[in-house]
């Protein structure tokens, strides 16, 4: 990581943690004045909003501070879905940042890979999926490209047709992630992405309906839990009078 970008990820960083702690003490001041439930639930969903935010640049600063061995650990593809999820709440800059990183760092192991599933594992489950969630969808198929050529430096025969599943397989990691779905869309939809068969672009474009689906559902539920919240915090301020 060239040190200068790094600081300057990290500090810009800090400083909006600074920022949501001093959002978060002026919403309690203000949470104690509202009388209205529904203004009140909608001051609790804020609430758990700036709390997160707060969680998701601490989780990343401390990501940040790692030396780049770290990039290629097996504790971090196993919390990679969770530091990209972190990092989308802060910017698709960061994301592909992250994912760069990635990329660079383990690119320096493909040289001990002998199999193709290695090179799929690494691709499907971190490059793609992060190129996915920044919205960096024009970088896709040079990568899918840089795979295949990796995989035919040990396998002449590989049949590339493998590649294009791998990258569909992706897709499907990348929407478990909290990616920006309306982005996704309108990249599925322009079918650009030449190694995305069209059986796979409308499938996929199926589950983004779905995944639509399911936020808003999970939007309304939160939204009860704030109101129910409210409710209770109401209640116990007439009580305490």
């Amino acid at each position: 990581m060239e040190l200068k970008i790094l600081e300057d990820k990290k500090q810009k960083l800090e400083k909006e943690v600074e920022e949501y702690h001093r959002e978060l003490n002026e919403l309690i001041e203000e949470q104690a004045t509202i009388k209205n439930v529904e203004d009140l639930a909608q001051s609790v969903i804020r609430y758990t909003e700036i709390e997160n935010e707060i969680s998701d640049r601490g989780l990343l600063l401390s990501l940040l501070s790692q030396d780049v061995e770290h990039f290629k650990s097996p504790y971090f593809k196993a919390q990679f879905g969770s530091y990209l999820d972190a990092a989308e709440t802060c910017s698709p800059e960061i994301v592909n940042f992250i994912t760069n990183v990635f990329h660079d760092a383990i690119s320096t192991d493909f040289a001990g890979y002998k199999y193709a599933d290695e090179f799929h594992t690494e691709y499907r489950q971190h490059i793609f999926p992060g190129k996915i969630l920044a919205g960096r969808f024009q970088d896709l198929d040079p990568l899918v490209r840089e795979m295949i050529d990796y995989i035919k430096s040990v396998d002449p025969k590989y049949d590339e047709n493998l590649a294009t599943h791998e990258l569909y397989e992706a897709f499907k990691v990348a929407l478990g992630m909290n990616i920006n779905l309306e982005k996704l869309k309108k990249a599925l939809e322009e079918g650009k992405i030449a190694f995305l068969t069209e059986e796979a672009r409308k499938d996929l474009l199926a589950m983004v309906e779905e995944r639509e689906k399911i936020r808003l559902y999970t939007a309304a539920k939160d939204q009860n839990v704030a109101m129910e919240r409210a409710v209770k915090m109401l209640e116990q301020r007439e009580s305490e009078i």
